[in-house]
């Protein structure tokens, strides 16, 4: 199954416009009399050239603005759901169908069979931003990533406090981080045998506790001491941490805050569950006697006291290979840890790496905000790769098996440095293609790069500009583009993302104008008024040459300046300098 065409004839900014998907066929529906127009186009396009399980991928490009994004959320909204108005013309086997009943000058049948029932959509984008996108999707993006965590609610069915959104937050990241882990433990060679040594691939994860109080270490006087274990040092990170949540929701009273009263509680001889009692005992809060008050106190005693206990059970040396102190915090001789290292390639004796982390989230309850789990050393670049493809693998596991699946990236390749972005295209087909060979992708991208561009020929690629008068959606017909396959870039940038004024970033050509207004006598206020110095600093530091040259040739004719003229004044500044040398 393929999508081919879509007609739209309204949604947001896009009204009555035709777009075809496929480089094999051209469509043009005419409103007024229903008819479709046909044409086969490229008879020798290869029918393996994105590779053997890409059935078709299309680039959507154009300004800000334009509707890229828009015409996403229109193929998904309008189309997967099936709503009328709208023309949607698809190949099934070596048939063409419609959903609407038309005219045309090839055989086309009509079908309500919609894109859901014969595909899986999927739809991805790492940025973080609203998209009307309908609910029948599969919606891998990040913000659905972050609404699909349960909503942790008080007792009033309110969700009200800024610990209660990192306890969202944490508890997306644990779920990226395990899925993350899934996908490139088992498919270790599928993302670098193409990005290669480019690509860190991670195998150390920083769980850090969350912190309210400034470090405080006891002194060498003070009766605690510890074992160079980082196992206690752990556990004491984790005793702290659970203190301090009891002392900012209220459950202690305020003597209990002194931070050092915290530290200074721990008995080695008593150890820290009969340490965590002393306390509870010597400062909780009884000063209320409301029935409910008593029981939320108890209650989150209680729910500390045994997130306390199994902590300490787990974190042992028998069963647990950890380690968790960088360099600084070893030379600080710290006796507590608020962060510590598991090292995914050898990480325990006992349990598996994910299986560790939901062991150590299960045993903190109620209180697993408390800690947060991130890659150590992951750039952003890094963690755009593993997140999209861990999210594609993800999703594609639990979905019904369906042999077809119509994928779309809205800009996947943002944070991406040049050469990654030089390299995202193979990257996208080498996962598909390795990760499922038994599923036919359609594969639409929308992108700012123009390394994407220069990868397509441009009959696979939707060129969108905006009617300056009206905002709306324009698409430009691929005759009128230049040919994009192996273009040079800087062509691509002039035609492909319609760069009206040059490729000079706007704050330098704004400087370059007003040298220029200078020397040719067009200053239109004084602002515009420049020293000749000035003049000269701005003309230096440019780095083309033809505009260098020819500003160098104003200056002098301005300032009448001859090759002789130079020569003096450069020596005066000579004596000048060796006069002030002596």
């Amino acid at each position: 199954m393929e999508l081919l065409y879509v007609w739209i004839e309204d949604y947001k900014n896009i009204n009555k416009q035709g777009f075809n998907f496929s480089p094999k066929h051209w469509f043009e529906y005419d409103e007024k009399t229903n008819s479709l127009k046909h044409e086969d186009k490229n008879p020798n396009y290869p029918k393996d050239f994105f590779g053997d399980n890409i059935s078709n991928l299309t680039a959507i490009v154009g300004k800000n603005g334009s509707g890229k994004s828009n015409l996403i959320e229109a193929i998904f909204n309008v189309f997967v759901e099936g709503k009328q108005g709208h023309l949607i013309v698809f190949q099934q086997g070596n048939q063409l169908k419609s959903n609407k009943n038309i005219t045309c000058n090839t055989p086309i049948a009509h079908s309500e069979l919609f894109l859901k029932l014969a595909t899986t959509p999927l739809y991805y984008t790492g940025i973080l931003q609203y998209n009307e996108i309908s609910n029948i999707i599969e919606n891998i993006s990040t913000l659905q990533k972050l609404n699909d965590v349960n909503i942790w609610t008080d007792n009033n069915g309110k969700s009200n406090s800024i610990i209660e959104f990192k306890h969202y937050f944490n508890e997306y990241l644990f779920k990226e981080v395990t899925d993350q882990i899934e996908f490139f433990t088992k498919n270790p060679n599928i993302i670098n045998s193409y990005l290669g040594d480019d690509l860190f691939i991670p195998n150390k994860l920083r769980i850090k506790l969350k912190r309210l109080q400034p470090n405080y270490s006891p002194k060498e006087k003070d009766s605690l001491e510890f074992s160079s274990s980082i196992y206690e040092k752990v556990k004491f990170g984790f005793y702290i941490s659970i203190l301090e949540s009891l002392c900012e929701n209220n459950t202690l009273n305020q003597s209990a805050k002194a931070y050092k009263e915290i530290v200074n509680s721990y008995n080695k001889d008593l150890g820290f569950f009969e340490s965590f009692n002393q306390f509870i005992e010597k400062f909780e809060d009884k000063s209320t006697e409301e029935k409910e008050a008593i029981k939320i106190r108890k209650q989150s005693i209680s729910d500390s006291r045994n997130a306390l206990e199994k902590i300490e059970n787990l974190l042992s040396p028998h069963n647990l290979n950890i380690y968790g102190a960088s360099a600084d915090e070893i030379v600080y001789e710290r006796y507590y840890l608020d962060n510590f290292i598991v090292e995914l390639d050898h990480l325990n004796k006992q349990y598996g790496t994910i299986e560790f982390i939901s062991k150590l989230k299960s045993c903190m309850g109620t209180l697993s905000h408390l800690l947060s789990f991130q890659w150590d050393g992951l750039s952003y670049g890094e963690n755009e790769v593993l997140k999209m493809g861990s999210r594609i693998y993800t999703a594609l596991l639990k979905e019904p098996k369906k042999n077809h699946c119509l994928l779309t990236i809205d800009e996947g390749e943002l944070g991406f440095h040049a050469e990654w972005q030089r390299k995202y295209l193979p990257l996208v087909l080498n996962l598909l293609t390795n990760l499922f060979p038994d599923i036919s992708f359609q594969v639409i991208l929308t992108s700012h790069s123009p390394f994407l561009v220069s990868d397509l020929p441009k009959e696979n690629i939707i060129f969108l500009d905006k009617e300056k008068e009206t905002g709306l959606c324009r698409v430009c017909k691929p005759e009128d583009m230049t040919h994009t396959f192996g273009a040079n870039i800087h062509s691509l940038y002039r035609n492909s993302f319609f760069l009206e004024n040059g490729l000079m970033g706007e704050f330098a050509k704004g400087k370059i104008d007003k040298v220029i207004r200078n020397l040719s006598n067009d200053i239109i206020n004084d602002k515009d008024k420049m020293s000749s110095e000035d003049i000269q600093f701005v003309i230096q530091q440019i780095g083309e040459p033809l505009i260098k040259n020819k500003l160098l040739e104003m200056y002098n004719q301005h300032f009448n300046f001859s090759l002789e003229d130079r020569i003096v004044k450069l020596e005066k500044e000579l004596e000048e300098l060796k006069a002030h040398k002596s």
